[in-house]
């Protein structure tokens, strides 16, 4: 959605910092099945002029796991904080 809408500059923010450490070449992924995911956010950023990355903590990432849930269609009840 972001190269469709012509967005230059990304700010990842991840609450795993092994796969941040991997998506900036610092870790290798030995998981053959994860290693396609890799590939497909790596050549996802080569579209960017632009792309930086921060881990926050799982406990601090409600938001941006919210929003995962709604991407896969799964809604978060409404009672969860």
């Amino acid at each position: 959605m972001l190269v469709e809408l012509g967005i230059q500059s990304v700010e990842i923010l991840g609450d795993s910092m092994l796969v941040l450490k991997q998506i900036a070449g610092e870790y290798k992924c030995l998981s053959p099945s994860l290693a396609v995911y890799l590939v497909a956010a790596g050549n996802l950023l080569t579209e960017f002029r632009e792309a930086t990355w921060e881990h926050i903590p799982r406990e601090e990432n409600f938001a941006a796991n919210e929003l995962a849930q709604i991407a896969i269609g799964i809604q978060m009840p409404e009672n969860c904080v």
